[in-house]
């Protein structure tokens, strides 16, 4: 194989839900600040094929109400992955969590750009992110919140 080819492939990848809801409520008084969160699930479809599942889910202006935001907008997207490499399930699975989130999140800024757009509201186009970091930062959340119960 081509060195300069990957042997992580994106086979297909889909739209599973888009949830939109407007806030009646809402009134503007300066810079709207941002707020999202993004949740990744990696599951292994096929392991001898090697093939991944990635969910990537975001959730923009969680609280829209009591924050005074303009709308709620929740997307969640996901993506077949295939590793065509030597790997063990858990390098698979690591991969998968990085690469694909990674992969994945071109996507999803994608499509919460078109439906805030297509809402007849100001565009959003979600930050760049470091996935790496931030699925780092997101693992030791979950393991303070776990440890304080």
């Amino acid at each position: 194989m081509d060195k300069s080819i990957s042997s992580f492939q994106l086979m297909d990848y889909s739209v599973d839900a888009i949830e939109f809801t407007v806030n009646p409520d809402f009134k503007q008084s300066g810079r709207i600040k941002l707020d999202f969160d993004i949740d990744s699930d990696v599951a292994l479809l096929d392991e001898e094929e090697k093939i991944t599942k990635v969910v990537l889910a975001c959730t923009v202006f969680k609280n829209y109400r009591r924050a005074n935001k303009p709308f709620r907008l929740k997307v969640s997207i996901s993506g077949l992955f295939k590793f065509s490499g030597d790997a063990s399930q858990d390098q698979l699975m690591k991969f998968s969590e990085i690469n694909a989130t990674a992969v994945l999140f071109p996507y999803l800024r994608a499509v919460i750009t078109h439906v805030t757009s297509a809402s007849n509201k100001t565009p959003l186009l979600l930050p760049l992110i470091n996935v790496y970091e931030f699925i780092e930062i997101k693992k030791r959340k979950v393991a303070d919140a776990n440890a304080q119960q």
